[in-house]
């Protein structure tokens, strides 16, 4: 007998058999969500310190040798380099996240666990008015779910700024502005 095709003891399917296989791609799929997670800490932890050594590299040495081309040079790249990241976070790996939502919705209404769909319904507004639509799917096998909670319009329901990133759109922002302040103070006042 295939592994895929035994049904669990302690939950049920009320679709048949392949209730193992689901869980597995469950699992599977929140380990590729938190693995995307870690790539977007790590980009910020390697990014925006970068940026404060490429600026105190460049704003010391141009202090020493009095050249205000050096400030601002400095000044643009670390810019430049906290700006790339949050960038290349937000429209490229949390894109990637965010594409994972409806299947795990799916996993879940298939598997009837509650963790993600309770965690992201707590958002309110829309994300909560497209998790209450994708609860009412009635069906009758997986398959149906998966085809009707596609046809569930999901674009500009998991907005970006409600997902932890105004902070660092903040950061960014403050650090960007020092940077400007300091080259500008260093160029023109001393």
């Amino acid at each position: 007998m295939n592994n895929s095709t035994i049904e669990s003891k302690d939950q049920p399917s009320s679709f048949g058999n392949p209730l193992t296989a689901y869980q597995s791609e469950y699992l599977s799929i929140h380990d590729q969500r938190r693995s995307l997670h870690q790539t977007i800490h790590l980009w910020h932890q390697i990014g925006f310190p970068s940026s404060l050594i490429v600026f105190s590299t460049l704003f010391s040495s141009g202090r020493q040798s009095k050249d205000p081309f050096l400030l601002w040079v400095g000044c643009v790249l670390a810019i430049f380099l906290i700006w790339s990241v949050r960038i290349y976070s937000m429209c490229f790996l949390d894109k990637r996240i965010i594409h994972l939502y409806p299947r795990i919705i799916a996993l879940e209404l298939i598997l009837k666990y509650h963790f993600y769909r309770n965690s992201l319904g707590n958002l309110g507004g829309k994300v909560k008015e497209y998790i209450d639509q994708c609860e009412k799917i009635k069906a009758s096998t997986p398959d149906k779910i998966w085809e009707e909670l596609i046809m569930i319009p999901t674009p500009g329901n998991f907005r970006r700024w409600k997902r932890a990133h105004g902070e660092l759109n903040w950061l960014a922002l403050i650090m960007s502005a020092g940077f400007s302040f300091l080259t500008g103070y260093a160029t023109f006042f001393h």
